[in-house]
């Protein structure tokens, strides 16, 4: 059976651009120019070739762009998007809203790219709230507490989905609770 002659081959071209770059081990580096010293062509036209290119790589370019190319690229490219910052709103923050008799809402956070508002909503003991039509998607998590929302009584953990479009019937909670609520609405903002 004939040895694989591009395994080597592709192992010379390697240990060669290694070699170029100064990355081969002590051992591995005596190795290959033991190589280079036997007369091994292949070596030969491998370090000749890869030196020319790193030593290509290592030189500055002969002109400098025009300072215009910067700018020209940069709004091609447009801004740098930002790091996205942490967001961090403590219990003991924000703002309790009144949305109606027995109900207050505290805003957690709007998206502006996706239209949606995240927000708390509270339900005193008895606080009914109207029968009311959605223009986008709510989702609804209920923390603390139960609520019913036409005859589907939801408790602790429990999870709901309004499709867009879809009408809530009157919602009540006879002993209060906690919602945690996201709303693609079309206007979402006024939530928070």
């Amino acid at each position: 059976m004939l040895p694989d002659i591009s395994a080597a081959v592709c192992q010379v071209q390697e240990e060669a651009a290694f070699h170029a770059l100064g990355l081969l081990a002590p051992a591995e580096v005596k190795r290959f120019e033991k190589r280079m010293e036997g007369g091994c062509p292949l070596c030969a036209t491998e370090v000749r070739a890869t030196d020319r290119t790193a030593s290509q790589l290592a030189h500055p370019l002969a002109t400098a762009p025009p300072p215009s190319l910067k700018g020209r690229l940069m709004s091609r490219i447009g801004p740098a998007p930002l790091a996205p910052e942490p967001w961090l709103l403590l219990a003991t923050q924000g703002e309790w809203k009144p949305v109606v008799a027995g109900i207050s809402r505290k805003g957690l956070h709007y998206d502006a790219d996706r239209n949606t508002a995240t927000y708390l909503l509270r339900f005193g003991p008895g606080a009914v709230l109207e029968a009311h039509h959605h223009g986008g998607s709510e989702q609804c998590l209920v923390l603390e507490g139960e609520v019913e929302d036409g005859e589907i009584v939801l408790r602790t953990g429990d999870f709901q989905l309004l499709k867009p479009g879809s009408v809530h019937s009157e919602v009540r909670s006879e002993k209060g609770c906690l919602l945690l609520i996201v709303a693609a609405e079309p206007h979402a903002k006024r939530f928070v």
